[in-house]
C-alpha cells in the first residue's frame, strides 16, 4: 500500500483524525493533516516536553496522555484533546460559532482538563480557523499494514473420503475437506489503535485450489469443504469434490501427495474521525501434505 502525503490548505482544513480517500484501483490516498507547532502551554499549566525520545505532556504537573482513543491529541497551550467532528455539523448549528462551511475551518470536539484536575471532561464543540496544536495523527496506511500483518494463518490438515481403510478407488467420488479453525487464528480480525484512530484487518477466504497430483490444474472449491459422514454414502459432495482415474501404484510410496492453496482477501476499515475503507489486499496460505493412496477395484471373474 502507498501513502500519498497532501500538504496546503486542504489538508490543513481536514484537521485532526486523518482520513484515506482511494486515489486509484491499487493506491491508498493519507490525507496527513499539519498541526501547527506543539504550545508549549506553560502559562496555562500545560507542557509538552521530548526525554529520550518519547513525547511527553503534563498538565499542572501531572503527566496525561499526548494522545486519547477517540478524542484526538492533547494541546498544551489549554490542556484540550481535540478530535475533528466527523460528520461535521450541518450549516447554522451553533458549534459554526456564527461561521459558513463554505469558510473553510472545521468544527472540532473537545475534552478538557480543569485547572489543577487529571480528569477530563466535556466542553462544547468549537470552530476553528486551522488544527490545533499538538500531535499529528497516525499514518493509517501503516496502521493497516501492521493489522493485516497480525492476522496468523495455519496450515490446516486436508482430509479425504470414503474409502476403504482410508484408501478411495480410482473412480470413487471423493470428498474434499479441511477444518477451518485450523487455517487462520480466532475469526481472522486483528485491530490495532493508535492516537484515537483504530484500524481492524479482517481475512476473508475467496477460494482454494486443491492439488491432486495426477493433473497440472488444482481443483478449485470457494468453501473449506463438507466433513463426510457415513450416512451420506455414495453421494457427491455439494461444495469441493474429486474422482482420480488412475491408482497411485507407480508414483513414490504408491500414494499421491495431495496439497492446497488456500487464497483470502483482506479488508481494513479505519474507524477514527468517520469510517474510512481500504482496498483490500489478497494473501495466500498453504496447507499439510496429503500422502493419499489410491487403488484400483479389482473384478473377480
Amino acid at each position: 500500500m502507498v501513502g500519498t502525503l497532501m500538504t496546503g490548505s486542504q489538508a490543513l482544513a481536514d484537521g485532526p483524525g486523518g482520513g484515506v480517500s482511494q486515489c486509484q484501483t491499487d493506491v491508498i490516498c493519507v490525507e496527513a493533516h499539519d498541526p501547527g507547532s506543539p504550545g508549549s502551554g506553560s502559562a496555562q499549566g500545560g507542557s509538552r516536553t521530548t526525554t529520550g525520545g518519547k513525547e511527553v505532556c503534563r498538565w499542572y504537573g501531572q503527566e496525561v496522555p499526548c494522545a486519547l482513543d477517540d478524542a484526538g491529541w492533547f494541546n498544551a497551550a489549554d490542556g484540550c484533546y481535540y478530535r475533528r467532528a466527523d460528520p461535521q455539523p450541518a450549516a447554522g448549528d451553533p458549534a459554526w460559532m456564527g461561521h459558513d462551511p463554505s469558510e473553510g475551518g472545521a468544527v472540532y470536539n473537545v475534552l478538557c482538563y480543569p485547572p489543577g484536575s487529571n480528569t477530563v471532561t466535556g466542553a462544547p464543540p468549537r470552530w476553528l480557523a486551522e488544527p490545533p496544536a499538538g500531535d499529528p495523527p497516525p499514518d493509517p496506511a501503516q496502521l493497516a499494514a501492521e493489522a493485516m500483518s497480525e492476522i496468523v494463518f495455519g496450515k490446516p490438515a486436508l482430509h479425504t473420503a470414503p474409502g476403504k481403510d482410508g484408501k478411495p478407488l480410482v473412480g470413487m467420488g471423493l470428498w474434499l475437506w479441511y477444518d477451518p479453525a485450523e487455517a487462520v487464528s480466532g475469526d481472522g480480525s486483528k485491530a490495532v489503535r493508535a492516537g484515537g484512530v483504530t484500524v481492524t484487518a479482517k481475512a476473508t477466504l475467496q477460494y482454494v485450489e486443491w492439488y491432486m497430483d495426477d493433473s497440472p490444474d488444482p481443483v478449485r472449491c470457494t468453501s473449506p469443504g463438507t466433513p463426510y459422514q457415513a450416512k451420506y454414502g455414495g453421494a457427491e459432495s455439494p461444495d469441493c469434490g474429486y474422482r482420480y482415474t488412475t491408482s497411485s501404484a507407480d508414483r513414490p510410496g504408491e500414494a499421491f501427495t495431495v496439497s492446497a492453496i488456500l487464497h483470502w482477501r483482506i479488508d481494513a476499515t479505519i474507524q477514527g474521525a468517520g469510517t474510512h475503507p481500504i482496498p483490500p489486499e489478497d494473501r495466500t496460505s498453504d496447507s499439510q501434505l496429503l500422502q493419499l493412496p489410491v487403488g484400483e477395484l479389482q473384478v473377480l471373474n
